[in-house]
């Protein structure tokens, strides 16, 4: 290395022995987080981290403690020696299993100094400089004082690089330019070249995804004309346009879970294997301290650059529902959207669930559609070589069929797809320990070369699929998709003298697994696996005792809100069970004492946060009694009532399915209710004023005597409802649908009624005397005479002309 850099870095070590006075991790760990490089300190910090990630190739991304620690053992160590050598750095290296030599030593110091080099820590050089210089060392004599030859030293060190790749040399892969180094374009281009994961290591014909991969149909839902789509242009013809468009812009692919989003992002990522313009990024893992600084930031973080160097560039990011931080995710692209308006030319493809994502900042937003029938024909020829005939394929279960990863297992399972079936019916079957996709690995015939007789014990099978619940299970309580696997009990079976891990079966590529964590395949395979966990874990105490039922309850349900594809599988597998409709009774009396006595009073081990862990039980437990669709009009409403009034201000409670409750009296005032399903709740006499119920479904709901005075019922769907003596006193009432309403003898003076659906309402004659000036009627039917009829409203002013 030339003496320059020696010397910066010799400069930068004594800055950070004399400037880092707490070199604990976890003051590291607090000044890292400052990303606007505020002062010497956090600076050096981060640059201290940024070179360990680098140097272990970000191995440690989910787990920066590790970091952290290490660059605390380095500081220390370079604190004791007075200097950076190679036992320092082979200490510091030692906390995350890195073998230190001289070549790793002279990586380090290379990466070292192209950190330092960043126009970011300009003021840092001269800092250093200037203290060098102050501290008269005979070393700093001989340093240039200018920027310009700083960044001459990063040039010479970029052309050694570069002639070490060109002469193919053993550590030319060592030194990497840092600028987008985390792009995972060749991680999907590796997918898109590799085999479906139920023809890996088989005797069959060997298919990758790019064989499988059909271009699916989709519906535009919005777009920028000037990008100039056509109604005739396929997904792969959408994307080469924007690919083209030459400004700035966003597009969002939206698609159920196993529709093909992320092997769009694989086709995207082959086809723009060489234009480096494409960067992919995938969500996965992505914590809300990642970012707490907004989107943007996370995403220059993530591939260490510059806002400036995302101009000019395509950048894609798959699976924005699978991360960590769904709660911020409105606030993150509205920030996002706002940071990116000035780019040049910058666009963005990001890939999601509909059901976690907000289109309205998007300016191209498109829908993934399932297959059709000649679309399954086609992917049935593909993956069995055979012909299918389409007309067979019920259009009633296309639905179900017409996504991909669903119609791939169930033609791997030997279903005849030509049935009808949902999907809690077809990934039953796949999974069921005989005649489905087990059978792959034990028919002797077609099976895997890999392990198929171990297999074949149905013992095996049955640990292997308590395993796959278990770590469904420690996913959803970790509100997570991804575990390390120390955190998972993996057993080992003994087959030919040999022990064998359980995620060696060949059955393992239902996971996809990394060097440290484990995830599913497929979300909805993790969604299947932890309704089974649910399900089971239910069913083994009903018939114990109420206590045990409850504490498993709590147990389950306290750390996160089950997702509608989770209550999904879970509705077929509950109401088939005849055991758990017989102790439905048995179950309601369980969760009335439990709102009694509190949810965690029932939890067997202590619990943090009792509160949200409150909620979060009340919450699963009132969505699992709704998926029989009993009448919950009979469970006390003292109890639901007080629960939910002590509770409004902790927890958001306008999440919560709380149809058909018995909700009597309860008070609410200035609750926010947006978008809340009440419908067929009773509410008579509930103190409602001021709530924000937005949205909200009150269908059939009744409202007799509610005080909702000053509330915001915009857009609310009150269908039905039963409003009768109600105080609606300057309620809006905007856009609502009050269609078959009974408004007789409610309060309406200041009502906003304006574009509501009136058509069937009941007002009193005396309500229309005051309305019909102000509102247009047409529609509601008129009390007229006490009450002893209706008139239609044009009949009611004919008669009173």
């Amino acid at each position: 290395m030339a003496f320059i850099e020696d010397a910066i870095i010799s400069g930068f070590i004594s800055k950070a022995i004399n400037n880092c006075v707490d070199v604990s991790w976890v003051k590291i760990k607090k000044m890292a987080k400052n990303k606007k490089y505020q002062n010497i300190e956090s600076q050096i910090y981060n640059i201290i981290i940024s070179v360990l990630n680098q140097i272990t190739f970000n191995k440690y991304e989910s787990d920066q403690d590790k970091i952290y620690q290490s660059a605390e053992k380095l500081l220390v160590g370079c604190r004791k020696a007075n200097c950076v050598n190679i036992e320092v750095i082979r200490s510091g290296l030692q906390v995350l299993e890195e073998c230190v030599n001289d070549d790793k030593y002279m990586q380090f110091k290379i990466l070292l100094y192209q950190e330092l080099s960043k126009e970011d820590y300009e003021e840092l050089y001269r800092v250093i400089e200037l203290w060098q210089r102050d501290e008269k060392n005979s070393k700093t004599d001989r340093i240039e004082h200018s920027v310009d030859e700083v960044k001459q030293g990063v040039r010479e060190i970029k052309q050694v690089v570069l002639k070490d790749k060109m002469e193919n040399k053993e550590n030319s892969s060592i030194i990497q330019d840092v600028k987008f180094q985390n792009n995972k374009k060749q991680d999907y281009i590796k997918i898109w070249n590799s085999r479906l994961f139920l023809h890996i290591d088989n005797d069959e014909r060997p298919i990758t995804l790019a064989d499988a991969f059909i271009v699916p149909d989709y519906k535009m839902y919005k777009s920028v004309k000037k990008i100039r789509f056509s109604v005739d242009d396929t997904l792969d013809k959408i994307i080469i346009k924007f690919a083209q468009y030459n400004k700035t812009s966003t597009m969002l692919i939206t698609g159920v879970p196993g529709i093909g989003k992320s092997s769009i992002t694989a086709w995207i990522a082959n086809e723009y294997k060489d234009d480096n313009r494409f960067i992919i990024l995938r969500f996965l893992g992505w914590n809300k301290k990642e970012l707490e600084d907004g989107l943007l930031n996370a995403i220059c973080n993530k591939l260490s650059c510059r806002n400036e160097d995302l101009e000019n560039k395509i950048l894609v990011l798959d699976g924005f529902d699978e991360m960590k931080a769904l709660n911020m995710r409105e606030e993150l692209l509205d920030t996002f959207f706002l940071d990116i308006k000035d780019f040049e030319n910058f666009k963005c493809i990001i890939t999601s669930r509909p059901t976690y994502i907000n289109t309205k900042g998007f300016l191209n937003v498109l829908r993934l559609l399932p297959f059709n029938n000649y679309s399954i024909e086609d992917f049935y020829e593909r993956i069995t070589n055979n012909k299918l005939d389409c007309r067979k394929i019920n259009n009633d279960n296309l639905e179900v069929l017409g996504i991909p990863v669903i119609l791939y297992m169930a033609i791997m399972s030997n279903i005849d797809i030509s049935e009808n079936h949902t999907k809690p019916e077809l990934y039953s079957r796949i999974f069921a320990k005989k005649n489905g996709i087990f059978d792959r690995f034990a028919d002797g015939d077609v099976g895997y070369s890999k392990g198929k007789q171990i297999i074949r014990d149905p013992r095996n099978i049955e640990e292997y699929l308590n395993f796959l619940q278990e770590v469904a299970f420690k996913m959803f309580k970790k509100g997570e998709t991804v575990l390390h696997k120390k955190e998972c009990q993996i057993p080992e079976l003994e087959f030919e003298g040999e022990h064998i891990s359980i995620i060696e079966f060949p059955i393992k590529h239902f996971f996809e697994t990394v060097e440290t964590n484990i995830e599913f395949i497929h979300r909805s395979i993790y969604e299947f696996f932890v309704s089974e966990y649910i399900y089971h874990s239910i069913f083994r105490e009903i018939d114990i005792s109420d206590d045990k039922v409850a504490r498993e309850l709590v147990d389950i349900f306290q750390t996160n809100i089950l997702d509608k594809e989770i209550v999904e599988f879970l509705k077929y597998k509950l109401i088939k069970c005849d055991k758990m409709k017989e102790k439905l009774d048995s179950l309601v009396c369980v969760f009335e004492r439990m709102m009694k006595n509190g949810m965690t009073y029932y939890a067997s081990t202590k619990v943090d946060r009792i509160i949200d862990c409150e909620m979060k039980t009340f919450a699963n437990i009132l969505c699992i009694l709704h998926l029989w669709e009993f009448d919950l009009l009979d469970i006390s409403n003292v109890g639901i009532s007080y629960y939910l009034h002590i509770n409004n201000d902790s927890f958001k409670i306008n999440y919560l399915n709380l149809s058909k409750l018995n909700l009597g009296g309860i008070e609410l005032k200035n609750a926010y209710l947006k978008n809340i399903n009440l419908s067929g709740a009773n509410l008579n006499n509930a103190i409602l004023k001021e709530v924000n119920m937005t949205e909200a479904q009150l269908v059939a709901t009744s409202l007799l005597g509610a005080n909702l005075s000053k509330a915001d019922l915009s857009k609310a769907n009150l269908k039905g409802a039963d409003l009768r003596g109600a105080n609606l006193r300057e309620t809006k009432l905007w856009k609502s649908n009050l269609k078959k309403a009974d408004l007789r003898g409610a309060k309406l003076r200041g009502i906003n009624f304006a574009e509501a659906k009136l058509r069937g309402a009941i007002l009193s004659e005396n309500q229309v005397v005051h309305l019909k000036s102000e509102f247009n009627l047409c529609g509601v039917k008129v009390e007229i005479n006490g009450g002893n009829k209706l008139l239609d409203y044009d009949e009611y002013l004919e008669i009173r002309k």
